[in-house]
C-alpha cells in the first residue's frame, strides 16, 4: 500500500488501484486490505489458473472481471 498524498509513478508492468472517492484514511486501509485479503485467497488463485494460464491480468481484467471476495 502506498501512503503517500502527492502523485507517484508506477513501472509499466504494475497496475495500481485508486479509490476515487472521499472517505478516511483508516476506511481506505481496510478495503485496501480487504482486497490485498481476496488476492491471497484460493478461490482468487483457483479463478485466475481457469481464466488466465499465465497468471497476467490487464487493467480492463482487474476492474471488471476479477473477482473480490469479501
Amino acid at each position: 500500500i502506498v501512503d503517500i498524498d502527492e502523485g507517484y509513478y508506477l513501472e509499466n508492468h504494475v497496475l495500481g488501484i485508486k479509490y476515487n472517492g472521499s472517505i478516511t484514511k483508516e476506511e481506505l486501509s481496510k478495503y485496501y486490505n480487504s482486497i490485498i485479503k481476496s488476492f491471497q485467497d484460493e478461490r482468487t488463485l483457483s479463478f485466475l489458473n481457469s481464466c488466465m494460464g499465465n497468471n497476467a491480468v490487464n487493467t480492463t481484467e482487474l476492474e471488471k472481471l476479477l473477482p473480490i471476495f469479501i
